[in-house]
């Protein structure tokens, strides 16, 4: 199914805010700081249409959802909705965004045009003629309406939306797509492809324009002008210039997704003293040991306070702790088992990173190296990788978790063994080096332990080439995402059992960990949570065994 995805950024600036105008001028500024204001964000998905269902809008929601999060976004995740609860949903957000801050609008699912109007699709509807849509779609301009009468100061509209039309055949008229859109005065809108154009839907689990935006978004200190740009590249690389994105602006500040290293996103406005503020200090690492009782987002302090039971890390494997599986040459490494603070203990994650809470686990071994290229090719006899030319010691990539279950099954087959995905838990407690307060899995050097966005190249490379970290196991942060065992659920880890927890019994996506070649650095995090639906692959996602001792 082809997509056509618009984003439409609206900015309603104080008429005094233009950087530009004000550097031709020379007036000074001095920068409002956006990130001190509320983040908003509503992010719907449809994928499970009646008629004529759609692969990836779920999924891209859902990797949207999280990106969003972690630029600060208090974000409402919808998936699959009818009419009513579209409606309500938009709803509660135009009342949330005139409290005031940025609010975010993102659709995925079926969109079309009648008559110069925009309408976005609910999974429940069934339309038989053009003169219906207006009664059994959601009108864009809905969204737009919610917007305008907050007069919040920044507002952000995302539609990704299928240019084919799914009930074409009943509709007289041939319109495909999605109609241009009036906004208030400085918008940007941008098009996965030029106008009258059909946008590629990616042969993965997300669109080709949707996976190289979220890439762009999360790098720091790149103004929403360069983030096109950059995609807009990528885009035309990708499809061999089939496919060229295109804006239309008139923007009068900066907007920042991410906001710069050393500084804070800004909107501007004429005062005598141009001195930008600098972004504060991250909360110091906490020592083992302590649980998070309170965070406050938005980068202020974090409240901890001493757990009653203190953390056992792991040894340093010796010799004696490790082995090549003589069937297929895969090392492994024995983790000792012990108690950790399992979750976010810097201040820094996410919401579904905490609370911190103790875990214990026991001896268990794991993939000294996530699993290669030759060593998938040596089980299935095929290899589905992307970067294939990278080599036999590369990491397998574009392997759902079905597929990895499929892989398992024929290796316990052949060697006699009970190989398995780890279990998040596992997971984290052997990124950690044994459950140790480590940012990256190996310390807090990036370079050093993780192939990630700012030096892979774009591309996976050999395993083991990086630092190990204390258990001599290499690239748990970075090269490509790992899948675990366990089911993804944002609330796990206010209920989560003390002892070798396994996950939810029963969720719509699974766990995946440590960030890829793509990721950013907070995307490599040891504590960073990710999902996706098991049925789904990507150029990022790969995996490691573990094993019961």
């Amino acid at each position: 199914m082809k997509k056509i995805f618009i984003l439409i950024v609206t900015a309603i600036l104080a008429s005094n805010a233009a950087v530009s105008y004000a550097a031709e001028r020379s007036v000074s500024v001095n920068p409002r700081n956006v990130d001190t204001q509320r983040r908003i964000a509503l992010v719907i998905g449809n994928s499970m249409y009646k008629v004529s269902p759609l692969k990836n809008p779920a999924n891209d929601a859902a990797i949207m959802a999280k990106t969003l999060r972690g630029f600060g976004f208090a974000v409402d995740e919808r998936i699959n909705l009818g009419m009513k609860e579209m409606e309500q949903a938009i709803e509660a957000f135009g009342h949330k965004i005139k409290q005031g801050g940025v609010g975010l609008f993102y659709y995925a699912g079926h969109g079309m045009q009648v008559n110069g109007e925009n309408y976005l699709l609910p999974v429940d509807a069934n339309i038989e003629g053009e003169a219906e849509v207006r009664y059994k779609a959601v009108n864009a301009g809905l969204v737009l309406a919610k917007m305008d009468m907050a007069n919040n100061g920044m507002n952000i509209v995302i539609l990704d939306a299928c240019r084919n039309n799914p009930f074409a055949r009943s509709f007289r008229s041939s319109n495909t797509g999605l109609a241009t859109m009036d906004a208030p005065s400085g918008t940007i809108i941008a098009y996965a492809t030029s106008p009258g154009k059909v946008a590629s839907d990616g042969s993965g689990a997300n669109g080709l324009y949707t996976s190289l935006l979220v890439r762009s978004m999360q790098k720091p200190g790149t103004k929403i002008e360069d983030v096109f740009k950059q995609v807009r590249t990528s885009v035309r690389q990708e499809t061999g210039g089939e496919q060229i994105p295109w804006e239309s602006s008139s923007l009068e500040g900066d907007f920042y997704f991410k906001l710069p290293k050393e500084g804070k996103t800004i909107v501007a406005e004429e005062t005598p003293e141009p001195q930008p503020d600098k972004e504060p200090s991250a909360p110091a690492p906490t020592a083992p040991g302590i649980t998070v009782k309170k965070a406050i987002k938005k980068k202020k302090s974090v409240q901890v306070a001493q757990a009653e039971i203190q953390e056992q890390p792991a040894a340093t494997p010796s010799r004696s702790d490790t082995y090549i599986d003589p069937a297929t040459g895969m090392e492994f490494v024995l983790v000792k088992g012990g108690c950790f603070q399992m979750g976010d203990t810097f201040g820094d994650g996410d919401s579904d990173e905490m609370p911190a809470h103790e875990v214990c686990v026991d001896d268990y071994y794991i993939g000294k190296y996530e699993v290669t290229q030759g060593q998938w090719r040596n089980i299935r006899g095929n290899n589905p990788s992307r970067f294939s030319y990278c080599g036999d010691n590369c990491p397998v990539d574009q392997v759902s978790w079905n597929d990895i279950q499929d892989y398992i099954r024929i290796l316990n087959q052949r060697t006699g063994k009970n190989y398995r995905l780890p279990t998040e838990a596992e997971w984290e407690y052997a990124a950690r080096s044994g459950g140790k307060s480590e940012k990256y899995s190996g310390g807090n050097d990036l370079d050093s332990v993780a192939w990630y966005d700012s030096n892979s190249g774009d591309q996976t490379h050999q395993v083991g080439q990086k630092q190990p970290n204390g258990l001599g196991i290499y690239d748990m942060s970075g090269n490509v995402w790992e899948w675990c065992q366990d089911w993804y659920s944002d609330s796990y880890y206010k209920s989560s059992p003390r002892n070798n927890p396994q996950g939810p019994s029963s969720e719509r996506d699974r766990v995946l960990r440590g960030g890829s070649w793509y990721s950013s650095a907070a995307g490599t995090r040891a504590t960073y949570r990710f999902r996706y639906n098991p049925d789904y692959w990507n150029y990022y996602f790969g995996f490691r065994l573990a094993r019961t001792k």
